[in-house]
């Protein structure tokens, strides 16, 4: 008939990965808030499936990719002169100014 869908039975094993049950999900942006003694309120976009953090201070947007780090999540712009460096509730800037998360 027309418009009938023809539904055939796979092998687990010839579904493609991401449709299966046991696939993992992508993980969706998160935002948190930091307070530092120098910047002020930082509200930070962290993006695990892009591996990217976007900082919010007033009028200043910072784009940031997750760079290698032996512990914590390390973000850095492209010639590193701003780095961001989160563990836990803590972050630093640059390793000098110390903020926590709200």
């Amino acid at each position: 008939p027309v418009g009938a869908i023809e539904v055939t039975r796979s092998k687990v094993s010839d579904i493609p990965p991401q449709y299966r049950a046991d696939a993992a999900k992508p993980r969706k942006p998160f935002a948190v808030r930091f307070t530092c003694p120098e910047s002020g309120r930082l509200y930070v976009v962290f993006d695990n499936t892009q591996q990217t953090a976007t900082i919010e201070a007033g009028n200043t947007t910072r784009y940031l990719k997750q760079v290698v780090s032996a512990d914590g999540g390390r973000y850095a712009n492209s010639d590193a002169s701003y780095v961001f460096w989160v563990k836990g509730k803590r972050a630093t800037i640059n390793g000098q100014e110390t903020c926590e998360a709200d």
